[in-house]
């Protein structure tokens, strides 16, 4: 009973300590900017979504870029070369991110990671994490009459159960 008393104590306690100030010349609490903290400001919340953009980032900007994955580049471990309809750009892709899964220049990925500037200048894209974007083929009026079709001549889709016969008494056969 002590042990309960002194939570409810102890919670009482604590609840003022959450109130806040709502009225002029308050200020908003971080966790209502959707910001833990820091600059808010001009380029504070720089992103890039080409591989264009990418090329001109400064160093750490945050990017989700969408299109294929072109060409290994041969002899460096991890590093690819990635094309969208702006240009290409370097990836560094750790194995662990393709996660089993294959990834052709046929198929179109998103891409999630930080723009890394190396010595020079020179600019790579370090992924985070790699999406493959499975596009949806659009099922035509007569290829959907056809699949449909295939069903329709089946009874066991459109009957009720019982087809055409009376269900015997305990053996549960139908004759």
């Amino acid at each position: 009973m002590r042990y309960l008393l002194a939570f409810a104590l102890s919670l009482a306690m604590a609840v003022p300590a959450f109130a806040a100030f709502e009225g002029p010349g308050a200020t908003q609490p971080s966790s209502q900017m959707g910001m833990g903290g820091g600059f808010q400001g001009p380029g504070a919340n720089a992103q890039c979504s080409t591989a264009a953009d990418a090329m001109k980032a400064w160093d750490d900007t945050y990017c989700t870029v969408e299109g294929r994955i072109v060409e290994k580049i041969v002899g460096a471990k991890d590093k690819y070369i990635f094309e969208d309809s702006t240009g290409k750009i370097q990836v560094d892709i750790d194995r662990k991110k393709f996660a089993d899964r294959t990834v052709t220049p046929q198929n179109t990925v998103r891409l999630h990671g930080e723009v890394d500037v190396e010595h020079f200048g020179r600019r790579e894209l370090d992924v985070d994490v790699l999406e493959i974007i499975r596009r949806r083929r659009k099922r035509r009026k007569a290829e959907f009459a056809v699949s449909f079709g295939r069903y329709a001549s089946s009874s066991r889709f459109f009957s009720p159960g019982v087809q055409g016969g009376k269900r015997g008494r305990h053996t549960g056969a139908y004759y």
